[in-house]
């Protein structure tokens, strides 16, 4: 799937991760390639469903929406980005006792939204 990937072979790759993910639904490097093959591919929604359906982890969450937002950034879609943003403010405030990188994230999401 990677090598796919390498190959601008988004549909395809995204096969192989999606058949990956079946039988370790919780991994976060497979779900991470899944959603950026999606959203290569333009298919924003694909790509926040993989997030819900294969990350179950706030923190890990988080840090997807996080990878989410930035890419929107770079693909000048700021609407997409802050919402994605806000995604991450809001799991960020179920967290209890958050490391301080996932305060990190959270806090470098806040600054997005806030210098909108």
């Amino acid at each position: 799937a990677s090598v796919l990937a390498m190959m601008n072979e988004y549909k395809s790759a995204a096969k192989y991760w999606e058949k990956y993910l079946e039988s370790d639904p919780q991994n976060l490097e497979g779900t991470t390639s899944l959603m950026l093959a999606y959203l290569h591919r333009g298919e924003y929604v694909k790509a926040v469903g993989a997030i819900r359906s294969h990350v179950a982890v706030d923190t890990n969450q988080v840090t997807m929406y996080m990878m989410l937002g930035d890419y929107f950034r770079t693909q000048q879609k700021p609407f997409d980005a802050e919402n994605a943003y806000q995604q991450v403010a809001a799991l960020g405030k179920g967290i209890q006792n958050p490391s301080e990188r996932i305060k990190n994230i959270i806090a470098a999401a806040q600054k997005r939204i806030d210098s909108r």
